[in-house]
């Protein structure tokens, strides 16, 4: 599996979320994967900027260890409050995402909860996010040209 592949489930994940509300389900996934880039740390304007990696590592800036470790691992993923997604994302850049999606903050970190562990799961390997997802830059740059 790779980059892209991560990203396209974890926005399918995000738009069928229970968290998400009715508003997930009239998602578009082209717009919901341009704005999962941005949210990435960096604030990517294409999917070069998307980096899992980035996103782990706000996780443990945070004090969300245990949580970041269980994505990584082999076994169940812990769940994240919606606090603890503000957390990792901060308030403004969430309020942006969910903005641009045109759903409330509440619907956006609801759909961060749901998509975000599985899409740190898959990008990871035995504890560590994998440095070769099937060429990572070649892949972000494929993904990229769809926007």
């Amino acid at each position: 599996m790779d980059i892209g592949d991560i990203i396209r489930a974890g926005a399918s994940t995000f738009i069928g979320s229970r968290l998400s509300g009715i508003a997930g389900s009239s998602l578009n996934l082209g717009a919901l994967i341009a704005a999962l880039l941005k949210l990435a740390p960096g604030g990517a304007e294409n999917a070069e900027g998307f980096d899992i990696s980035a996103i782990v590592e706000r996780m443990k800036e945070s004090g969300l260890e245990d949580i970041a470790a269980s994505w990584l691992g082999n076994g169940s993923n812990q769940d994240i409050s919606q606090d603890q997604i503000a957390a990792i994302f901060g308030s403004e850049e969430l309020s942006s995402f969910a903005s641009k999606l045109g759903i409330s903050l509440g619907e956006a970190t609801g759909g961060l909860q749901d998509s975000l562990p599985g899409m740190v799961d898959q990008a990871s390997e035995d504890g560590t996010v994998r440095d070769s997802l099937g060429g990572l830059k070649d892949a972000l740059k494929l993904l990229g040209k769809f926007f």
